[in-house]
């Protein structure tokens, strides 16, 4: 065998790295853009859209545009 490490020691930098920073503002987007959404079906399709199916849509634009933006980032 040799005595190569099989894998490099992580170091912390004390910063994010850009990966972490563009999930983190894809999460934040996601969140605020279901909030928007919720209030402008409601307004204009005068329908009161259920607390679950809120919720349910954060969900899903949170996450996915949370992996969109770690996916992007290189």
């Amino acid at each position: 065998m040799s005595d190569t490490p099989i894998h490099d020691e992580i170091v912390s930098s004390g910063k994010p790295q850009p990966k972490v920073v563009a999930a983190t503002v894809g999460a934040g987007v996601g969140s605020a853009l279901a909030t928007i959404t919720s209030w402008v079906v409601g307004i204009t399709a005068g329908i009161e859209v259920p607390e679950a199916v809120e919720i349910a849509v954060g969900v899903v634009l949170t996450a996915g545009l949370a992996f969109i933006g770690g996916y992007w980032k290189k």
